[in-house]
């Protein structure tokens, strides 16, 4: 853990199956751009800094390349993954709760397309209140669907169910 300032840390660090993966990523781009470049559709007004154009060059006013030097460098960050954060929490939990982060984005995710939560027509504030705790229990009970699905090892999914 790095502190950058008195109230934000800076926790990294790196794990074999994320460096595999960033490898093969870069890997799979690579040979995208070395395709689009021999198809010629790569031209100079087209190119970007987005993405793997970053290992290309240009070499004069038309000599496009790919500079492999470039790609080979970002192999040292393979595997490396930071967070920066304002707790005081032991690194290893930084890390875990970021791990579990996409259960909370699928709640979001399920509450606004599934369970429609919003746009919300009430203007009383204990029908709002009661419209939030219905789409609540209603995410409750597809949890709990989801849990037995899973538990008797059922091969439907949650939204068949």
């Amino acid at each position: 853990m790095i502190n950058k300032t008195e109230t934000t840390h800076l926790v990294i660090y790196r794990t074999n199956k994320r460096a595999v993966k960033d490898a093969h990523n870069r890997k799979r781009g690579l040979e995208r751009l070395t395709k689009r470049l021999n198809s010629g559709r790569l031209t100079k007004s087209n190119i970007n800094n987005k993405g793997y154009n970053k290992y290309l060059k240009m070499d004069g006013e038309i000599t496009i390349s790919i500079n492999l030097e470039k790609f080979d460098a970002d192999t040292a960050w393979d595997g490396i993954k930071g967070y920066q954060t304002n707790t005081n929490l032991p690194a290893k939990e930084v890390i875990g709760n970021y791990k579990n982060l996409w259960l909370i984005e699928r709640a979001f995710r399920m509450n606004k397309t599934d369970l429609s939560v919003r746009p919300i027509y009430h203007r009383l504030y204990n029908r709002i209140e009661a419209h939030i705790c219905i789409c609540f229990t209603a995410y409750s009970i597809m949890m709990e669907l989801e849990r037995l699905l899973i538990a008797n090892k059922s091969t439907i999914s949650l939204k068949r169910a």
